[in-house]
């Protein structure tokens, strides 16, 4: 079954995000306040993952999630991602999920569905916030987290494939050192059914 998020339960759902941190993930505010101009009076449906349908790319923000105040995203870094990794795999993404439950991530993919008009599905890959893309319940349950792609405000698109998690950690963060400290990062279109690629 959907959840229906409304306006006015966003400052609740910010809060949530923000608990589910557990005191990391960044500053879901900001994000918060994005996704109030994006809905305006508007709802936004959340899928249950029972309901989905097609293929979902994990979608949100990886870095120094403190420079985003000083390196605005363009608007475009989603998108960005989303076709790359699309286009590598040779997949159509059909729906969003958040890497994680806690901070801006919460609500970032949020952000995604809305500007990139795809449904969103209530899962993610950790739960609440964690440090490190190795710490993923993808990449713990031994399964790659490549292909995938990144995006930064620059308009740089990168695309990684054929390396172990903890690899994938270091060229990440080595990305986005280069790049001003943040980045948007799409994980490959996987099946509706969320199972983890096959190892």
């Amino acid at each position: 079954m959907a959840t229906v998020i409304r306006g006015q339960d966003l400052g609740a759902l910010v809060v949530g995000v923000t608990l589910l941190g557990s005191g990391g993930g960044g500053d879901s505010r900001a994000f918060g306040r994005i996704l109030q101009r994006r809905l305006g009076s508007g709802d936004l449906e959340l899928l249950d993952a029972s309901d989905a349908a097609g293929y979902l790319s994990p979608v949100g923000v990886v870095g120094a999630t403190s420079v985003l105040t000083e390196k605005l995203p363009s608007g475009a870094e989603f998108s960005a991602a989303v076709q790359a990794v699309s286009r590598w795999t040779g997949h159509t993404v059909d729906g969003l999920m958040s890497l994680e439950a806690g901070g801006l991530n919460g609500l970032s993919a949020l952000v995604a569905a809305v500007d990139l008009e795809l449904p969103f599905v209530d899962a993610d890959l950790m739960g609440r916030a964690l440090p490190r893309l190795d710490q993923f319940s993808w990449a713990v349950a031994g399964c790659p987290l490549t292909p995938c792609a990144l995006s930064e405000p620059g308009g740089q698109v990168v695309v990684v494939d054929n390396i172990d998690p903890a690899g994938l950690e270091r060229a990440v963060r080595g990305f986005v050192v280069h790049t001003g400290g943040w980045a948007v990062l799409a994980l490959a279109p996987t099946p509706h059914r969320l199972r983890p690629p096959t190892r």
